[in-house]
């Protein structure tokens, strides 16, 4: 029975076993990456008061988090192209970024003890993106997959590939992904 030219290179994606007894079929294999992630986080604040009928406060917060979840198993060179196995469908390896920025202005103006003005003004920003670790190789025309299985520049990643009882091959659903809010809000009262 001849053997489809694809599978045999994707099965190159499999390591061969590091653990367990001689001849083993399961639990033969043991990878265990580190998550590497790294957060800087800013604050700043500022209170002024222009007199005692004038108050000012403002803020900014900075959170920048990247993160890189490894793959299930480790990469393997293909042709000169290291290219990584995956996490099947829900694992989300490959680097992230989480960029959120957050600005609020606060005015305060007394016209006597029983009357005020308060002004508030805030702005948030969130962008979140999540590539996989094979973005940018092709891997699936390095296996031979034809040229169309990729819908863009951006998504160049390994199929994902799902066989029973076995390590699911390819790059998660929902990446490359990108998320980008923002947030405006008002105030006056």
């Amino acid at each position: 029975m001849p053997v489809d030219p694809i599978a045999a290179k994707l099965f190159t994606l499999f390591p061969a076993p590091n653990t367990g007894a001689p001849g083993a079929t399961t639990n033969n294999f043991v990878f265990d990456p580190n998550r590497t992630q790294f957060s800087t986080t800013v604050d700043a604040r500022i209170d002024h008061r222009f007199n005692d009928n004038n108050l000012l406060y403002g803020r900014y917060t900075l959170n920048n988090v990247t993160t890189n979840i490894p793959d299930n198993l480790p990469a393997v060179n293909v042709g000169g192209t290291l290219v990584s196995p995956g996490s099947g469908p829900f694992g989300f390896s490959g680097p992230a970024k989480d960029l959120a920025h957050n600005f609020q202005l606060n005015y305060t103006h007394i016209f006597s003890p029983a009357l005020l003005l308060e002004l508030k003004a805030a702005y948030t920003r969130i962008d979140n993106s999540s590539d996989s670790s094979n973005a940018g190789k092709n891997p699936a025309s390095i296996f031979g997959f034809p040229s169309n299985i990729n819908f863009g520049a951006s998504a160049t990643g390994l199929p994902l590939i799902l066989l029973p009882s076995i390590q699911a091959l390819g790059d998660s659903r929902f990446i490359p992904l990108q998320d980008l809010n923002n947030t405006f809000n008002t105030m006056g009262r």
